[in-house]
């Protein structure tokens, strides 16, 4: 089934939701921003070392920066006197150290001669650290009685800290260590495997569900969605504390900047295929070869981060063309387009804000964590699920109402309502309310009637029998046409004397028919059914006791004995 078929006005309370979800996540994202920078603030449980930068062994003032011409790979000494280090106003007697977004692949740290600690790989720099929150702890004493602190750091692509060098005492540095742990790789972790996971519960469903059909444009724009939901979560992975790689780091970068315009171009294939566009993804494969050229032919990190962070523009183009297709479709699918609109919008500020920070620490403060644009992308791709599995509810539910109406037609006789001979005879075959009576009636001279009233007529006094039939019987019993002028009753549970009452106050009732040309009477014949009986041997001996009426005089009732 297409997402493009007619809305159903239910959808538009998805929209809404989604609205709403959107700004929230985005909220959220700044507020969590705005934290993690209130726990850089001085106060009575910190001391910063460096205020957004600090001294390397040459007595330089780094803040965060890319390496510039000339500048190579290797490990930095950065060194803090600690007489100019006053610690007197953090209480206990264990210190936390909290390093922020230090921009190296690995270090370690030293008071005096005396190691603290390390994380990451020094040597070989195999290792993703620099989205990390780090934590040590050492003891007031070993600080009290050193002389200065020691990092060592290796640094590939650039060098300082985005936030400041912290020591803290040990309750805030638990506080900090908890929220890196919910807040910030927590909530990447998260996302990631919940995206990972969706992705192949979502293929399972839609191809071993068949919740799409077969058709291949489907099955090409599902596998879409399946392979960007992928990518993005191989992508993430770079905002992960990875203390071990087992390849180069620059074959890691390469593998997640990759994955990033996978993303971008499974995401365009997706929109492609979902409004119907032509066109040959010149934009996305342009973004896509561009990168993948330089991930091959360029092989040292610093000119490789350089060339992508320009090329980063690509996605921003992405996103504003997805934003026009979605402009372009709202009036075909207004729902979808709606749901594409607004996630792609909120991705774009998202993106935007990340290319801007290359250039401006300043958008720092107002960016959100890039596991919230996971969570928007992946977010936008099950939406979009729900409306589809809704949409496809929805016309299963009306085809089963089809199904419905024409099985209730197939069963049921179109002059009066009642139902056919064969549904009837398939109750019998079915009757397990034992005693049960069949009966089995006709009007008395009904040729007579349509000779000299008219066909309409004698149609007339069919549809006035069932009308009565309809009202004087308990919703158990069966009441159908066998044929012409015939009825055949099946009274559920009742014996023959109980039926043949029944029965006389029914031809009554048909007797004095108001307002009536003439006077409709009719011969019955019961036959009471005590055990399993076929069916056939069941009609026959109604229609003999039917027979023995007409036999008799008409106008009356006959039990088959």
């Amino acid at each position: 089934m297409s997402l493009k078929k007619p809305i159903i006005g239910s959808f538009r309370r998805i929209v809404i939701v989604y609205l709403f979800f959107c700004v929230a996540i985005f909220l959220f994202g700044i507020w969590t921003q705005q934290k993690t920078y209130g726990f850089f603030n001085a106060d009575a449980s910190t001391v910063i070392l460096s205020p957004y930068g600090f001294i390397d062994e040459q007595g330089g003032d780094y803040t965060y920066r890319s390496f510039q011409k000339g500048e190579e790979e290797g490990i930095h000494t950065y060194r803090f006197p600690l007489n100019q280090i006053d610690i007197s106003r953090l209480e206990g007697d264990h210190l936390g150290l909290i390093l922020y977004r230090l921009n190296s692949q690995g270090f370690e740290v030293y008071i005096d001669d005396s190691f603290v600690g390390a994380i990451g790989d020094l040597t070989g720099g195999r290792s993703n650290l620099w989205s990390s929150m780090l934590g040590l702890q050492f003891s007031r004493a070993v600080f009290d009685s050193g002389k200065e602190l020691v990092i060592q750091a290796r640094h590939k692509y650039s060098k300082g800290s985005a936030y400041p060098i912290l020591i803290t005492d040990l309750n805030r540095y638990n506080k900090m260590m908890t929220w890196k742990t919910l807040f910030s790789e927590g909530l990447t972790l998260t996302s990631i495997s919940a995206a990972f996971i969706s992705s192949f519960i979502l293929v399972y469903l839609l191809f071993s569900l068949n919740i799409v059909n077969t058709q291949i444009k489907e099955r090409y724009k599902y596998l879409s969605v399946f392979f960007s939901i992928f990518f993005i979560c191989i992508y993430s992975l770079d905002y992960l504390t990875l203390v071990w790689l087992p390849f180069s780091y620059l074959t890691y970068k390469k593998i997640v900047v990759v994955s990033l315009y996978l993303t971008a171009f499974f995401g365009s294939r997706m929109v492609h295929l979902q409004f119907g566009i032509r066109d040959k993804l010149r934009l996305s494969w342009i973004a896509l070869g561009g990168i993948g050229a330089a991930a091959v032919i360029i092989q040292d990190i610093l000119s490789f981060k350089k060339f992508y962070n320009a090329w980063n523009v690509f996605l921003i183009l992405l996103f504003v063309y997805w934003i026009g297709v979605f402009f372009k479709n709202l009036k075909k699918d207004k729902t979808v387009a709606s749901i594409f609109l607004i996630g792609a919008s909120f991705m774009l500020l998202a993106s935007a804000n990340l290319v801007l920070i290359t250039y401006n620490d300043y958008f720092n403060a107002l960016s959100i964590s890039p596991s919230l644009i996971l969570l928007l992308y992946f977010s936008t791709v099950i939406f979009l699920i729900i409306i589809e599995i809704s949409k496809h509810k929805a016309w299963l539910r009306m085809e089963n109402q089809k199904l419905e109406q024409l099985y209730f037609h197939s069963i049921r006789d179109q002059k009066t309502g009642v139902y056919t001979s064969e549904y009837v005879k398939q109750i019998l075959e079915r009757t397990e309310d034992f005693p049960s009576t069949v009966c089995m009636f006709d009007v008395d001279d009904f040729k007579r009637i349509n000779d000299t009233y008219g066909h309409f007529e004698g149609d007339k006094a069919l549809v006035f029998m069932a009308d009565i039939l309809k009202n004087e019987l308990r919703k158990e019993d069966t009441i159908g046409r066998f044929g012409g002028d015939e009825f055949i009753i099946l009274f559920n549970g009742k014996k023959r004397e109980e039926a043949a009452r029944i029965m006389q106050r029914i031809a009554e009732r048909i007797r004095q028919a108001p307002g009536a040309l003439y006077t409709i009477t009719i011969s019955t014949g019961l036959y009471e059914i005590v055990g399993e009986e076929a069916t056939h041997q069941i009609l026959e001996k109604v229609d003999s006791a039917l027979y023995k009426a007409k036999q008799n005089g008409k106008d009356r009732i006959e039990i088959y004995e």
